[in-house]
Order: structure tokens, then C-alpha cells, then sequence
């Protein structure tokens, strides 16, 4: 168990000291080429929500929106190479790419729409 926590400890350190190496370099991060960007959900836990909006900002990456009632995260503009570090860190739940999310096909096509919950009453 203690094993465990450790190997976690120093992933998490190794993940985080790139990302603040990135950011610390001489050349401003917008100048290096780190790949395609996207924007990503980033979900984490709530002690560790300071520490990544802190190392987001300081590597100079935008916040577009915030979250903090169904879940703490952010959507945050990234290359793909820093999503897949981020997703490494134990205290950051997800990574998942911004995308748009669709209705089941069945909603659309289902014919008479069926009225769940409104069952007639009966006379008693």
C-alpha cells in the first residue's frame, strides 16, 4: 500500500514538474509546438483544484469555464500532449475532449413518442 502511494507521489510529481518546466523555459509556451490543441473537460478532486487551475495559468493556457457544482473541473484549451500528462496525475479524475454530445437515435425515431410517468388514473 505505502509502495503504491509513492509510485502515485512521484508519477504525479514527475507529470507536474513537466508541466511547470514547460512553462518555466525561457521561450513562452505559445512559441513551442506541443501539437494540435483541443479543448478538455478536466475533472478533479476538490483538494487538487487550486493546484492544476494555478499550473494552468501559469503555463499560460486559458480557463473558457469553470465547474463546481455537479463536479470541480474546468474546460481548458490544450495541446494533446499536455491532456495525456494531465490525465496521469492521481488527484485529476478525467481528461476528455470537449465535444458535442448527441441524443440517443431512438429519441428521434421513436413513433408514438411514449408517455412515460403519465399512466391514467384509475377510478376507485
Amino acid at each position: 500500500m505505502i509502495k503504491d502511494s509513492k509510485a502515485k507521489f512521484r508519477a504525479s510529481l514527475i507529470v507536474l514538474l513537466t508541466i511547470f518546466s514547460l512553462s518555466s523555459t525561457m521561450v513562452p509556451t505559445t512559441a513551442l509546438d506541443l501539437g494540435a490543441k483541443a479543448k478538455y473537460i478536466i475533472s478533479v478532486t476538490p483538494t487538487a483544484k487550486a493546484a492544476v487551475e494555478a499550473a494552468v495559468v501559469k503555463a499560460g493556457w486559458k480557463i473558457d469555464a469553470k465547474y463546481n457544482y455537479v463536479f470541480d473541473g474546468y474546460v481548458v484549451e490544450l495541446p494533446k500532449l499536455v491532456a495525456g500528462l494531465l490525465a496521469k496525475i492521481p488527484n485529476v479524475l478525467t481528461v476528455e475532449e470537449d465535444k458535442p454530445v448527441m441524443g440517443l437515435a431512438i429519441q428521434n425515431t421513436q413513433s408514438p413518442t411514449p408517455a412515460w410517468g403519465n399512466r391514467p388514473r384509475r377510478s376507485t
